[in-house]
């Protein structure tokens, strides 16, 4: 996004939209740093690229139980 990255966007989601939608990064590099990025913005969870469906899947049930 060329306005903002992931964790400004997460940012920007949350405290100026208000909204309450869970959160899934969808990153090419898992580094810690970006892990606790993720943390660090209140993301609520994260995977990584190359994507399994399954893992996705069981991420997005998790959260909205």
């Amino acid at each position: 996004m060329p306005e903002m990255n992931e964790f400004e966007a997460t940012k920007y989601i949350q405290k100026t939209v208000k909204s309450k939608i869970p959160i899934i990064a969808f990153k090419a590099d898992v580094t810690s740093v970006d892990l606790e990025k993720c943390k660090v913005t209140v993301m609520n969870d994260y995977v990584s690229k190359l994507l399994e469906e399954q893992i996705l899947h069981t991420k997005i049930i998790k959260l909205f139980k």
